[in-house]
């Protein structure tokens, strides 16, 4: 595909991950060719294996993160939840025994 765009003197500008429905993911990828700028429906795979080729940037619609989103690792929305974790593995920390481990 990028080869195919470089051919005809398009260029990605971006990719944009327009929405889920039923589990399925839905993308747009916009493209400039010598008539303009076109929006073109694609694969998300598809379009962000090209954007991540060819450096065109990545979006993803706010309704897509509310659904699909994932935090990342030191990330929560409850910034008690996370003090509860510490509190509860020092807990396990000071209860714990090297003999629990052994086969």
């Amino acid at each position: 595909m990028r080869r195919l765009l470089d051919a005809v003197g398009a260029s990605v500008d971006r990719v944009d991950v327009t929405r889920i429905e039923e589990g399925t993911f839905y993308a747009a990828l916009t493209i400039t060719t010598a008539g303009g700028p076109l929006s073109l429906d694609c694969r998300p795979s598809d379009a962000i294996a090209l954007a991540a080729r060819v450096g065109a940037p990545l979006f993803v619609a706010e309704s897509v993160i509310d659904v699909a989103g994932v935090l990342e690792d030191g990330e929560d929305d409850d910034p008690d939840a996370a003090e509860d974790e510490v509190v509860e593995f020092r807990r396990f920390l000071d209860e714990v025994d090297p003999e629990d481990f052994q086969g």
